[in-house]
């Protein structure tokens, strides 16, 4: 009966996390869950107090997945660029996926946006890591302060959301725009021609 009951909560929050991704957050309802699921709504809600409590579970789990991905592809990389151009390529298609409005929507519930914080966090110690790898292997310039460049990517990031730049321009073309200009400024010449090489001269122009 356990396992069930596990069995639904981990559905419920795959289909609700595709919905609330494809959708937006504030366009899908509990009922919608419910009736996607298949479920009645008191099914739903003794399984999730409310739309916050699930919609963090998704996030959870979203988080969970691309780790996953990532720490998968890092153990058969043929090195640091190949990985990192895997990040770019697959970062493009993950955002391809999503509505824009998720990003603006996912920001208004408090124990996401604290989740999403204490996430963000840790993972800059796993960036600088990263990067500092890149500086001995002659990819990355040796004169970044990553703290600050970390700080200064959520920043722009956190613009671009609330003067809803996602209006004017497809999420896709903003994140490779962001992410274009991002290496253009901490790459070597050397790193740059590896970066073409892994990616092609398309993603450039």
């Amino acid at each position: 009966m356990q396992n069930t009951k596990s069995n639904l909560r981990a559905n419920i929050v795959s289909v609700a996390l595709t919905m609330f991704k494809t959708q937006g957050i504030r366009a899908v309802r509990m009922d919608d869950v419910a009736k996607s699921m298949k479920i009645s709504k008191r099914t739903l809600y003794e399984q999730f107090t409310d739309k916050e409590q699930l919609l963090l579970e998704c996030v959870k789990l979203n988080a969970d997945n691309q780790q996953l991905i990532h720490a998968n592809y890092m153990e058969q990389s043929k090195g640091l660029m190949d990985a990192l151009c895997f990040f770019i390529k697959h970062g493009l298609e993950e955002f391809s996926r999503y509505s824009p409005n998720f990003f603006v929507d996912v920001l208004k519930y408090k124990a996401v946006r604290e989740f999403l914080d204490k996430k963000h966090k840790s993972e800059r110690n796993i960036q600088e890591t990263f990067l500092r790898k890149g500086i001995e292997e002659g990819l990355v310039v040796n004169n970044v302060n990553f703290k600050l460049l970390s700080r200064m990517n959520k920043a722009a990031i956190d613009t671009l959301i609330r003067e809803k730049v996602y209006e004017q321009y497809p999420i896709q073309e903003i994140f490779r725009t962001f992410i274009l200009v991002f290496l253009r400024g901490i790459l070597t010449a050397k790193g740059q021609k590896e970066l073409e090489k892994y990616l092609g001269n398309e993603f450039f122009q």
